[in-house]
């Protein structure tokens, strides 16, 4: 017995070898191929495919609404999700990041040998990992884009109006302090042909009305004077 589930292993790793990182091999695909091979009967090789199974010599890994079950270790605490798709009739099957409109899967299990699966994930968490590391890298190049277009808009409006700009910048300190959330966003430039143009906006919850009247009303007042 041994040795068949050996073999049957054998078969099954060879058929996984030729598919690509993300494709995936389906049981009664892996059966076929023990039946081609061990020149044996479709139910032997059904047979000869659980008994590996149990042994834990390969791993059958199931899907639900075709998102792939994978059975992730605990210390993955943010697991990618991987979906399904392929055609049944073709016994293809792929591994995809997003879900896509795809056949019926309800009948179909997946098979691996032990070091395929553990293949499978490390592709999906380093896949994972650049992608956050891409995203983050795109947060900091906007964050900075943003960060020189506000500094240039506050000189912009200091330049252009010296007594609004410094009251807007008492608000916006004021403000964070009360309210780290808070913030007046500034937009200034000196356009060739149409000059000066400016636009100054605030977030404020109801918490920081009463910081934003008494700066308001101490520079206005401040003004009138």
């Amino acid at each position: 017995m041994e040795s068949r589930v050996a073999r049957v292993v054998e078969i099954v790793r060879g058929r996984l070898d030729e598919l690509g990182d993300e494709d995936l091999l389906s049981v009664g695909v892996a059966s076929k191929a023990v039946e081609r091979v061990l020149g044996i009967t479709e139910t032997t090789a059904r047979k000869a495919v659980a008994a590996a199974l149990e042994t834990d010599a390969l791993v059958e890994i199931g899907h639900k609404q075709r998102g792939l079950i994978l059975p992730w270790p605990a210390d993955v605490t943010e697991p990618p999700e991987v979906w399904v798709t392929g055609s049944p009739s073709r016994h293809h099957f792929y591994v995809t990041e997003y879900r896509q409109v795809g056949p019926e899967l309800t009948k179909t299990r997946f098979v691996f040998t032990p070091e395929r699966l553990q293949a499978l994930m490390d592709l999906k968490l380093r896949e994972q990992g650049v992608k956050r590391a891409k995203e983050q890298q795109r947060r900091e190049v906007r964050a900075a884009e943003g960060a020189a277009k506000e500094a240039s808009a506050w000189e912009v409006l200091t330049e252009q109006r010296p007594v609004l700009a410094g009251l807007l910048r008492r608000l916006n300190a004021e403000l964070k302090e009360q309210q780290p959330d808070a913030a007046v966003w500034v937009s200034a430039q000196v356009h060739p042909s149409a000059g000066f143009i400016g636009r100054a906006t605030l977030s404020v919850e109801m918490e920081g009305f009463d910081v934003l009247e008494r700066v308001l009303r101490d520079g206005l007042g401040e003004e009138q004077g």
